[in-house]
């Protein structure tokens, strides 16, 4: 991975942690209630996602996307980690969460086979995860399949608008993706039995999955015509850091909406392409890029952890601090066995059975080939 962005990998890494440690449930502890940006951490993961995307795939030097190459990098990406999630998630979901199985397994079935083949965070299923953050690679691969060759095509044209109107719908998309969270997110969905009679709840999703990618896409030409956005970026990465943590205190406070984040991440994700600022330095280090290798182990297998140890463990519900040791620790142990005998191995072994072919590595500095960030780390998470 010698092109790899290092501070981009490090800022993946930071936001995996952070949707962990919530979702673990030590968010009520001092020295984690202050960095509570899980529920955003998604929208950074796809702004990320079509970012990496466009670093790796160069739509300002090539002409013409190889759909094939590109289908077959994606699924060796990211399907084998999600279908052994959602495997381990199926047997502890039917054991463990399902308090009356034969009224639900009339659809459990279907839920399985929405799961399966990543549909069920789309309108068209019902939301249900057995491994709840598993829901974002549903809208990630939409993203990845109907958004990014689309996109990838329109750059050289995107490139051609005016500054002011590219800007505009950087902010017009993160708005949207604003609203639809404010007003429409229903977390609750995520389990069986949950039903809303508000529609877009099922919308939701899907849109603010696309709206954060195509602010990515919108920074990523930014970066490379070196718009005011861009230059604003990089110029002021470290306070924009500072910005991030007084909505996080004002959200603690409830002073301030933890979607406002949103707005920041396109800026963010652009301003650490310069490894000048404090916070690209710190993002850099070896143990923040180390995370950020592990990030999508790390957010798809948590909360296996979390059920498996308290199953396991009756006492860890009695003792807090045994209870982070031991999951955390394993989660961290778990994450790197999934990474080191799955992820990387089934990548491999996917691209030379199906022959996709490799992205070659050129361009500036500036540019992530096939074996930097892009296509190792272009996941969600």
């Amino acid at each position: 991975m010698t092109n790899e962005i290092k501070a981009l990998t490090g800022l993946r890494g930071v936001a995996a942690g952070v949707v962990a440690i919530s979702h673990l449930d030590f968010m009520r502890w001092a020295p984690f209630k202050f960095i509570a940006f899980h529920n955003m951490a998604v929208d950074l993961f796809f702004c990320l996602s079509a970012f990496t995307l466009c670093l790796a795939y160069r739509p300002f030097e090539t002409t013409r996307l190889d759909l094939r190459a590109y289908g077959v990098a994606r699924f060796a990406r990211i399907y084998p980690l999600y279908l052994f999630g959602l495997i381990i998630a199926a047997l502890t979901f039917m054991r463990w969460n399902t308090g009356d199985y034969a009224t639900y397994s009339g659809s459990a079935t279907r839920d399985f086979l929405l799961q399966l083949f990543m549909l069920n965070a789309l309108p068209i299923g019902n939301g249900v995860h057995w491994n709840g953050p598993a829901w974002s690679l549903s809208v990630e691969a939409f993203c990845y399949l109907a958004v990014f060759p689309l996109l990838f095509y329109a750059t050289r044209r995107a490139a051609r608008w005016p500054e002011w109107l590219r800007t505009s719908l950087i902010v017009t998309l993160v708005a949207i993706a604003y609203f639809m969270f404010a007003r429409h997110f229903n977390w609750r969905l995520l389990d069986h039995g949950t039903v809303t009679d508000d529609p877009l709840a099922y919308w939701t999703p899907i849109v603010r999955g696309v709206c954060s990618f195509g602010a990515g896409w919108l920074a990523y030409i930014a970066w490379i015509n070196k718009d005011s956005f861009a230059r604003f970026a990089v110029a002021n990465t470290d306070a924009l850091i500072v910005v991030a943590l007084l909505i996080l205190t004002g959200m603690t406070y409830g002073a301030a909406a933890q979607e406002m984040l949103m707005f920041v991440w396109p800026l963010l994700v652009v301003g650490l392409m310069q490894n000048t600022s404090w916070t690209a330095r710190f993002l850099s280090c070896r143990p923040m890029v180390w995370l950020g290798h592990l990030s999508y182990s790390i957010y798809l297998c948590h909360m296996l952890v979390w059920h498996l140890s308290m199953k396991a463990f009756p006492i860890l519900s009695t003792s807090e601090p045994l209870r982070f040791v031991v999951q955390v620790s394993g989660t961290l142990l778990v994450s790197c066995m999934t990474y080191y005998l799955l992820e990387r191995p089934a990548r491999s072994a996917i691209r030379n059975a199906l022959g996709a072919k490799r992205t070659r590595a050129g361009g500036s500095n500036n540019y992530a080939g096939s074996g930097g960030l892009a296509s190792e780390r272009a996941d969600t998470k």
